[in-house]
């Protein structure tokens, strides 16, 4: 894999899991509100939709895009078809 590939593929992985945990955190959980104000900065397009679009389509599509990315930088298929698709965050 060419190492720009493989660089923009970690970036999105970052994105994609950040909007995953984002989805499953507790809104009143005042111990990762920071972590979340963080997110919601970072991707508010993103999270915008999350929160007043079709949430589970929004939720649905980071799940499936983590997960993806996941399998494709996997250095051994054999694992990355046990864990596919690990979506722990």
């Amino acid at each position: 894999m060419k190492k720009e590939i493989k660089l923009a593929l970690e970036e999105m992985m970052r994105k994609y899991r950040s909007l995953v945990w984002f989805a499953r955190s507790d809104p009143d959980n005042e111990t990762i509100q920071p972590q979340q104000k963080i997110v919601e900065e970072l991707f508010p397009e993103e999270i915008t939709r999350l929160k007043n679009g079709d949430s589970n389509w929004e939720h649905g599509f980071n799940s499936g895009m983590l997960a993806g990315i996941r399998f494709a930088l996997s250095k051994n298929l054999e694992k990355a078809n046990q864990f596919f698709p690990d979506l722990d965050t």
